[in-house]
């Protein structure tokens, strides 16, 4: 009778839906093992996720998340002397099936002589072959980077985002998969905003040391002004004090 709870109830799921994913209904042979009994629930989630984000031959894609149960019959089966029972369910998946002539953004994780990788979704491996490329792209072993001849700058830069056209889908060990492509435009040029708040501090820098020598100079300026002022103090003493001995003469005489 627990497994009757399981009708109809919602689980974890996640809501990021792309136009390369589809919701494919599925039956799910469940297997429960003596200790799972007394938390159904958490057994069927035990299951269920050891079914994600590999190829799955029945689902013809790779399943992401799962969101509904629904329990086809009301009991379980036990055959023979197994402890291991057995709930029949359908289930509703979030399945990642990409086809040919779809159109994919990747980003770039790798480069080679050969090939570009690129990672989709941020989990799946696609790569474009370099023979592929244009042109005007060819590798530079110097650096190990591709080079845009025409545009006169590097490309395929770590990070940088492309779309890319799927031309068949291959499957690896462990139920990973693989997506060959070919690109489809030029990967978008990264931002480097480190770069220009770099040069706006050096800037900034610059001009306050600017501002600070025109204050040293206008401080110096001022210092000029008060020796002066005091010179010309100093001449009228002077004449002062001449002044005051020719009268004492004529005094005298």
């Amino acid at each position: 009778l627990l497994f009757c709870l399981f009708s109809g109830c919602l689980l974890p799921f996640q809501p990021a839906m792309t136009m390369h994913t589809q919701k494919v209904v599925q039956r799910v042979l469940i297997k429960f093992y003596p200790e799972q009994l007394k938390q159904p629930k958490v057994g069927v989630n035990q299951y269920l996720r050891t079914l994600l984000n590999k190829y799955n031959q029945d689902m013809q894609g790779v399943p992401l998340s799962y969101r509904k149960i629904k329990v086809d019959k009301t009991c379980s089966r036990i055959f023979d002397d197994s402890p291991v029972t057995f709930l029949q369910t359908k289930v509703t998946f979030s399945v990642f099936k990409p086809k040919k002539g779809d159109v994919l953004t990747g980003t770039v994780n790798k480069c080679t002589s050969d090939h570009v990788g690129f990672l989709v979704h941020s989990q799946f491996n696609a790569t474009v072959a370099a023979n592929t490329l244009p042109s005007h792209v060819r590798f530079d072993l110097s650096n190990g980077t591709f080079f845009d001849t025409k545009a006169k700058q590097q490309v395929f830069e770590l990070g940088q985002e492309a779309e890319l056209v799927v031309q068949r889908v291959e499957f690896a060990g462990h139920g990973s998969l693989v997506l060959v492509c070919t690109l489809k435009g030029m990967p978008k040029p990264l931002e480097h905003p480190t770069s220009t708040q770099h040069a706006d501090s050096s800037s900034s820098s610059s001009e306050g040391g600017d501002e600070d020598k025109s204050e040293e100079g206008t401080q110096g300026s001022g210092d000029d002004d008060d020796e002066s002022e005091e010179g010309s103090e100093e001449e009228s003493e002077q004449e002062g004090s001449s002044s005051s001995s020719d009268e004492d003469a004529d005094d005298s005489e």
